[in-house]
């Protein structure tokens, strides 16, 4: 997908487009009518996509945006997958059903912003809104709220460092049924994860933070267990079909022994320093992992 055709594309799979049309054409049809009770049923579908266009449109005004920063430095960070979730009503008295999805890559001044509500919210509405930045081996956050919430500013990002809870409080913006997934690009199989143009694998972006550059963030039990689930994810259906006494993966197990969840002083669970050896069992597995990736492409 080209990027200069993304806002082209959620255009026309916009509340705003199909929105716009069906009320001009509701209002017309009841216009139309001479008789009183058709004209009040006609009512009822015109006010109801007549809300959720002006909804559409008030997000479009005001979209969901702001830019991602790193919350300890405050630098930006770019070129990072951004996910935002329109959470529809009232089945969400029963369940959380996506009524929208899409992504998008933060730019180089950690900038992004959504400004196409999907078609679909047409139909089962708007509970809420939300964001969540997908930013690599790093401590997973995002914000939620109502339509008329605004969804505006700095989204920090904290580094996993040892002490520091690896949980945040914010609201979820998770879904159990997608009912209008778009441009969301999540993984797509056993073995394949989707980019974004211009997107660099997460994997490689933790791999090339561990083992080449060695940040102090990836000296943590959480930095090395987020990767793991990624290089596992990146080697796909190829992991189960491996021999368990492959002497990577016996290192592997032996160094998680020393990774395990940590609790906090004031509760949940925190990251916890690893050692260097340690460290360097998950980086020799991970280097196996990018060389047999390489070679099932």
């Amino acid at each position: 997908m080209n990027t200069s055709n993304v806002w082209i594309d959620e255009f026309l799979y916009s509340a705003i487009l199909w929105g716009s049309l069906v009320t001009l054409l509701l209002w017309w049809l009841r216009r139309q009518l001479k008789n009183r009770a058709g004209r009040w049923l006609m009512a009822l579908p015109l006010a109801w996509f007549a809300l959720h266009t002006a909804i559409a449109w008030y997000g479009f005004v005001w979209p969901p945006s702001g830019r991602l920063i790193e919350a300890d430095s405050g630098a930006p960070i770019r070129n990072t997958r951004v996910i935002a979730t329109w959470i529809s009503y009232p089945m969400t008295i029963w369940t959380m059903h996506c009524s929208g999805r899409q992504a998008h890559l933060s730019g180089a001044d950690g900038a992004f912003a959504f400004r196409y509500a999907p078609y679909p919210t047409l139909f089962v509405g708007v509970g809420f809104r939300g964001l969540r930045p997908l930013v690599p081996g790093r401590v997973q956050t995002g914000k939620a709220g109502r339509p008329w919430t605004l969804l505006r500013g700095d989204i920090a990002i904290k580094k996993y460092a040892p002490g520091r809870e690896t949980l945040d409080d914010s609201q979820t913006t998770e879904c159990k049924v997608d009912i209008a997934p778009q441009f969301t690009y999540e993984q797509v199989n056993d073995r394949s994860y989707a980019l974004l143009p211009g997107e660099e694998h997460p994997f490689e972006v933790m791999y090339r933070e561990a083992c080449v550059e060695r940040q102090p963030g990836s000296f943590t039990n959480s930095y090395l267990h987020f990767m793991s689930v990624s290089s596992i994810r990146t080697m796909g259906a190829a992991y189960a079909n491996l021999q368990p006494e492959e002497p990577r993966i016996l290192a592997l197990r032996e160094a998680r022994k020393q990774t395990g969840q940590v609790g906090c002083p004031g509760g949940g669970v925190c990251a916890a320093a690893v050692t260097p050896d340690v460290h360097d069992t998950y980086c020799t597995y991970f280097s196996w992992v990018r060389e047999l990736q390489g070679g099932l492409q």
